[in-house]
């Protein structure tokens, strides 16, 4: 009779924790979305139309540019961050300006 209430409360602890770890899982999955009124880019990067040697190294793509310093740090240029006009065909560093 005892061993019977052991092991339903043990049955009632694992149910409980079971659900509290799903809703946490869910919790942070959710979080995960980006926040309403901010856009998120899914752009192909693979197909480089041109790439040029400027103070960075400055690469187009067909929907964006995106460009590379000495820290190797990636700074993506996209209608989402402000470039005005995708369909790009080519780049060019002026090293005047």
């Amino acid at each position: 009779m005892q061993l019977q209430t052991i092991h339903k409360k043990i049955q009632i602890i694992i149910k409980k924790s079971l659900l509290f770890f799903i809703i946490l899982l869910l919790a942070v999955l959710c979080k995960a979305q980006p926040t309403i009124g901010h856009w998120q880019e899914h752009l192909p990067y693979q197909n480089a139309i041109q790439v040029v040697q400027g103070n960075k190294l400055y690469c187009a793509t067909q929907y964006a540019v995106f460009s590379i310093d000495e820290n190797e740090e990636l700074e993506r240029y996209t209608k989402v961050t402000g470039l005005s006009y995708v369909g790009i065909n080519c780049i060019a560093w002026d090293d005047a300006t």
